[in-house]
């Protein structure tokens, strides 16, 4: 292969590279909805007045949705901040949302916006819109979590910092839900360290093979993921992120193998690696540090969305950032000592 055919080559596989990573790259700033992210503090609902048998109420995310399950035959309705209808589940199970309800907007984003539209209007008459179905919907309310996204001064770790009331008309009766939040210890910084020594060992140990050791940490990124993915209930939007990254990594990390197998099958004394090859392991190793990126919060955060064991969770985030990382300069390396093997000797002068 020419220096110029090589050049070409290597140009049209980094454009390919990048094209197809910024597809997940700009996939976190175009969801449609605010998921639910790591945090400090848990809350919880204490209690439930009068208690219910037809309505089930919990907390998704740590803090970060209420979630209510009501049976057929019930209707409900969430008061909002300044008293007026927010939210209907009727006894169809249709989820209605008021369009007129400052807390349609403002519990759109985990600590709300801004400014409110001219439309939002707590003393109008509701304008109901259908947002859900089946009796179930989650929603960020701000009666349920602590909106400072800054420490608490005055408390300890371990500590309340919210207690609050959700109030809910259950078929024309008053229903108080006592919703308490508490900060939550510090979590230990070792999975992530180990997690960042295994992946950066992994890689390191397999530098020739660097896909063989993404695939691996990619493997377990996918795993974390879909548990992530289905911990939290469908009206909370859980982010695809949370899987398919992983999946498009483990995918070219499993090319890369098999390219890798078969170059080194045909031409073993080949110093020049198949760019093919480089380039489905540079669109593992992005995929794998876009992944970690959106959790990197995890690792210091008390909370994680998710059943998955927490120490496992950050483990694999610490090891998918540092085999990410430590795969794409192995490819760097692997490149700029391609482009001099096949670069050809300056001529040297007569005599």
């Amino acid at each position: 292969m020419t220096r110029r055919a090589w050049s070409s080559a290597s140009g049209r596989a980094l454009l390919a590279t990048i094209a197809a990573a910024a597809v997940l790259l700009i996939a976190p700033a175009t969801a449609a909805a605010d998921p639910a992210g790591p945090t400090d503090y848990e809350s919880e609902i204490v209690a439930v007045v009068p208690p219910l048998d037809t309505v089930e109420l919990s907390i998704a995310g740590g803090d970060s949705f209420v979630v209510v399950d009501v049976e057929r035959g019930t209707e409900v309705v969430v008061i909002g901040n300044q008293g007026e209808h927010y939210l209907r589940i009727d006894p169809d199970g249709q989820v209605w949302e008021n369009r007129r309800s400052p807390d349609t907007y403002a519990n759109a984003e985990r600590y709300g916006i801004g400014s409110l539209p001219p439309q939002a209007d707590a003393s109008a008459e509701p304008e109901w819109r259908r947002v859900g179905s089946g009796g179930t919907w989650a929603w960020h309310d701000h009666r349920a979590h602590r909106m400072d996204p800054f420490p608490p001064l005055n408390v300890e770790r371990g500590e309340v910092v919210l207690d609050a009331v959700v109030p809910l008309l259950v078929d024309g009766t008053e229903v108080d839900v006592r919703v308490s939040s508490v900060w939550m210890p510090a979590p230990s910084p070792w999975p992530g360290v180990v997690g960042v020594a295994l992946g950066f060992a992994a890689v390191v140990l397999l530098r020739r093979r660097p896909a063989i050791a993404l695939a691996v940490v990619s493997a377990a990124a996918l795993a974390v993921g879909v548990v992530q993915f289905r911990s939290l209930p469908a009206a909370t939007d859980p982010l695809w992120l949370w899987w398919l990254a992983p999946l498009v990594g483990l995918i070219a990390a499993i090319v890369a193998v098999v390219l890798g197998r078969r170059s080194s099958n045909r031409r073993e004394h080949d110093t020049i690696p198949e760019l093919s090859t480089i380039g489905a392991v540079t669109i593992s190793a992005l995929q794998l540090l876009v992944w970690s990126w959106e959790r990197r919060s995890g690792l210091y955060r008390a909370i994680l969305p998710t059943d998955a064991p927490f120490w496992l969770d950050r483990l694999v985030t610490g090891a998918a950032i540092s085999a990410g990382l430590a795969a794409l300069v192995v490819v760097t390396a692997s490149l700029v000592a391609s482009f001099r093997v096949s670069a050809p000797a300056p001529a040297r002068s007569p005599g």
